[in-house]
């Protein structure tokens, strides 16, 4: 669209719809929100970009601190008025200087408003811009946008759904939030964002992943893209907030995304067309003193993460079931973020023991991060399904399809994935309805409802 040099208020306006449609490209960018102008690319972090968003659904209102916190931040989290304040500076420096409408100006400090019109701090350019924004962003799909990363509530009265979120339905009785009936909040995207399960080195499994990802390049006819996590919660989140399309998924963590993010998972690794699983372990250093359960008592054990199975999920109904042992309770508890810290933290003694996921542990031996001698093992548990692969729910159906099609005909043989997952042989179909009943069941036994936060 050609750029209007007068000053007449139709010229603002054809401005304001070409700011508009710039936005809604900044939007709907699947790696990352940014403002961007004159070619020059600021990226905002997330919780900046759920502000703008905020500000963007009604530009011209006031906002409360509490209003805020309510609208940006997961439900129950304190916020102090201070870190909403860093954040809103945050989104001010972001903006601040790019370009000739300087959005930031839009911004106000009393009442946290996009636009004020009767703000000294706006020219008349820039009311003009600001008012017809938001109407012009409904033409240029900003809205739309906006409500793909955070979609509305379905009607109650025709939309089952479960232990979903609220913006999910599942009329199907999968336990999978359902494919949107309307085209127009299908994912369709030139770009797709994929990852694995942050319980190792990220830039380790970046590599392992690149020969997949030039499959999925081939079938899908789309980019692709490895988008590194740090964290279960960051890998949700990002799913929900429309940054991940398909990925691999810990086995705890699965449920949670499952219900919150609208993950649809479709496959795990495994051998001969049978389901590759593994087992919950608690280890600990042979010189610890620690032979059996009852020896951790007044001893300090490792977990992961409270949304791991194995690194905590497990072993705790485990500990209270055969032996009545309580954490913080019985014994202390410490959170190291990962299986691999944890074995790390037994091999150093820095922990008496851990609970972990036993095929981390023996990738960690096979690759002499930790040696065998390091470790003992005072309890295996039956087996769990390992990390489940699939896509959010909403993309296109026939990209969706693409999808399947990508990871049943990966050629395993001679691969860097072979060469790290030895234990497996391919990508083997799963239902979550069936094989993850018994990590549903656990979660139950110790009061997880796998709710959104």
């Amino acid at each position: 669209m050609p750029r209007s040099t007068t000053g007449s208020p139709d010229a603002a306006e054809n401005k304001a719809k070409e700011e508009a449609l710039v936005f809604a490209d900044v939007v709907m960018h699947p790696l990352a929100y940014r403002v961007f102008r004159d070619g020059r690319e600021i990226p905002l972090g997330p919780t900046e970009f759920r502000l703008l968003q905020l500000f963007l659904r009604q530009p011209r209102r006031g906002f409360s601190r509490g209003e805020i916190v309510q609208a940006v931040w997961p439900a129950g989290t304190v916020i102090d008025d201070r870190t909403v304040d860093v954040h809103i500076a945050r989104l001010r420096r972001a903006l601040n200087g790019h370009g000739e409408t300087n959005l930031i100006r839009t911004i106000r400090s009393v009442g946290y408003s996009l636009d004020t019109p009767s703000s000294s701090g706006l020219d008349q350019k820039g009311r003009v811009i600001m008012q017809k924004l938001a109407s012009w962003a409904v033409v240029a799909g900003a809205v739309a946008a906006v409500a793909l990363a955070a979609p509305t509530t379905a009607a109650a009265e025709d939309c089952p759904r479960g232990d979903l979120d609220e913006r999910f339905c599942d009329r199907t009785g999968d336990l999978l939030a359902d494919v949107p009936d309307d085209p127009d909040q299908w994912l369709d995207p030139a770009t797709l964002i994929f990852t694995y399960t942050p319980v190792e080195d990220p830039a380790l499994y970046r590599r392992v992943w690149d020969e997949f990802m030039d499959h999925l390049r081939e079938v899908t006819g789309r980019n692709v893209t490895y988008f590194t996590v740090h964290s279960y919660a960051a890998m949700v989140e990002a799913m929900r907030a429309g940054r991940l399309h398909l990925g691999g998924f810990a086995t705890g963590s699965v449920p949670l995304a499952v219900n919150c993010a609208g993950f649809h998972p479709i496959a795990t690794m495994g051998k001969d067309d049978q389901i590759w699983g593994y087992e919950m372990e608690i280890i600990t250093h042979p010189e610890s003193g620690i032979e059996t359960l009852e020896d951790l008592r007044g001893r300090t054990l490792a977990f992961t993460t409270p949304t791991s199975n194995s690194g905590f999920r497990a072993p705790s109904a485990l500990l209270e079931a055969e032996v009545n042992m309580v954490a913080d309770q019985d014994f202390k508890t410490a959170f190291s973020g990962a299986h691999d810290n944890s074995v790390l933290g037994v091999a150093n003694r820095d922990y008496d023991a851990a609970a972990i996921a036993n095929e981390v542990m023996f990738r960690m031996f096979d690759r002499d991060v930790v040696s065998r001698d390091q470790i003992k093992t005072i309890y295996t548990s039956a087996t769990f399904p390992t990390t489940a692969y699939g896509y959010v729910y909403n993309l296109h159906p026939d990209l969706q399809e693409k999808i399947r099609e990508a990871f049943f005909t990966f050629p395993w043989e001679g691969t860097q994935l072979a060469a790290e997952f030895a234990d497996a042989d391919g990508f083997v179909g799963i239902t979550y309805q069936e094989h993850w009943e018994v990590i549903r069941t656990i979660a139950k036994q110790i009061g997880e409802t796998f709710a959104c936060q």
